[in-house]
């Protein structure tokens, strides 16, 4: 009697892991939010995130920058850091940068988007 209570109690405990557990089935994981959905929360100012997307789209173009989420989210992570050194707000630093990058297309100048943020910020200041 006791082994075929033992087998009973573990054929139990298996069906319950098994319910608790939905043996056989993976929770889905947590959708990570895009760049610009990171951006529209962490930007200054009152932004849609289409808004946002436009003009990172725009000044990606003017850098030849890969229109891809992971090179967004350098960018926008660039524009935090300067936003929070000089307090000028990351969209108009996106559009000083993107200006300033369209002024250098066809000359032998060559700047990175960075570099062009980081000026305006010290200008804009």
């Amino acid at each position: 009697m006791k082994s075929g209570t033992s087998i009973v109690l573990a054929a139990v405990a298996v069906l319950l892991a098994m319910k608790v557990f939905e043996f056989g089935e993976q929770p889905t994981p947590p959708r990570k939010p895009s760049a610009t959905e990171m951006m529209s929360v962490a930007f200054v100012g009152n932004f849609s995130q289409q808004e946002i997307r436009r003009e990172v789209e725009r000044a990606a173009q003017v850098f030849i920058i890969s229109n891809d989420d992971q090179s967004f989210s350098r960018m926008g992570s660039a524009l935090v850091a300067l936003r929070k050194n000089t307090g000028v707000p990351e969209m108009m630093l996106l559009r000083c940068a993107r200006a300033m990058g369209e002024e250098t297309i066809g000359t032998s100048i060559k700047l990175e988007f960075a570099k062009a943020a980081g000026l305006c910020s010290k200008t804009l200041r």
